[in-house]
């Protein structure tokens, strides 16, 4: 269950995430594992890393990170062998706490794997209130329904979160976590300000739009653009800076230089 380092037990939790990526989730759990890394440690199972050192971020705080195809639509039989092998890893390096990030119904198959692998909490966190393909028929009320039966705690980021990915009960059930900051971190600095408007090549004058999120459709990016454009109208001289990556970073770009503002 735990690992003792000069007489303090410290308790092994897995979290279970499709990417390690720059996103909230990740971000949340990292600042939870420095603050907590005498008292736990968070390990992770997750299917790929992409677009951040996460993986050696993780690692330098003495977090296992271990990589695992993820299923595969309807290869039925692949998808069974795999599911053995969660419960097989989960089984032998007796976690007994497993916390899911996902805003997908169809995660509740890892939830499933922590029960047979033995681990006697079983949190869902709902990160998100949609998903790409997600419909409301009778595969998600029977995923639902599963969650019902497996899942012992849930966690969302807000009330909408924990309504969109779990049954009415489990809703009402949801603690809610917000994904909050560090705000020390991000105390305002005249020396940066300058350093990175200096880097960017922006003059000190210069009124300037930042966006940091991925980009998803519920980041809005169109909406920030065309907002962005009505600014323009008011400040020829304004910038715009969007910090990010994802599946719609070409669609963005693309839509950028329609509009004619990727000099802005």
């Amino acid at each position: 269950m735990g690992e003792d380092h000069n007489d303090i037990k410290i308790l092994k939790v897995l979290h279970i995430k499709c990417t390690l990526n720059a996103g909230g989730g990740c971000m949340i759990v990292y600042r939870l594992a420095q603050a907590l890394k005498d008292k736990y440690r968070f390990d992770w199972m997750t299917y790929s890393l992409t677009g951040h050192d996460w993986a050696y971020k993780f690692n330098q705080i003495g977090s296992v990170i271990r990589y695992f195809p993820g299923p595969k639509g309807h290869k039925y039989w692949n998808n069974l062998c795999l599911y053995f092998k969660y419960i097989k890893h989960i089984r032998k390096n007796g976690y007994k706490i497993v916390h899911l990030h996902t805003e997908h119904p169809s995660a509740i198959r890892f939830i499933i794997c922590a029960y047979f692998g033995g681990a006697k909490k079983r949190i869902m966190h709902s990160h998100n209130n949609s998903a790409i393909g997600v419909y409301n028929n009778w595969h998600t009320k029977l995923r639902k329904w599963l969650m019902d039966i497996f899942v012992t705690d849930y966690i969302a980021c807000s009330k909408e979160a924990a309504e969109w990915l779990f049954s009415p009960r489990g809703a009402r059930k949801a603690v809610i976590i917000k994904n909050g900051l560090n705000t020390e971190l991000y105390q305002f600095s005249l020396s940066k300000r300058t350093e990175i408007r200096n880097e960017l090549g922006l003059n000190d004058n210069q009124y300037v739009i930042g966006h940091i999120g991925r980009f998803v459709p519920q980041k809005n990016h169109i909406f920030l653009l065309e907002t962005f454009q009505e600014v323009l109208r008011i400040d020829t001289n304004a910038r715009l800076l969007l910090l990010g990556s994802g599946p719609m970073e070409k669609e963005i770009y693309e839509k950028i230089k329609a509009m004619g503002i990727e000099k802005k």
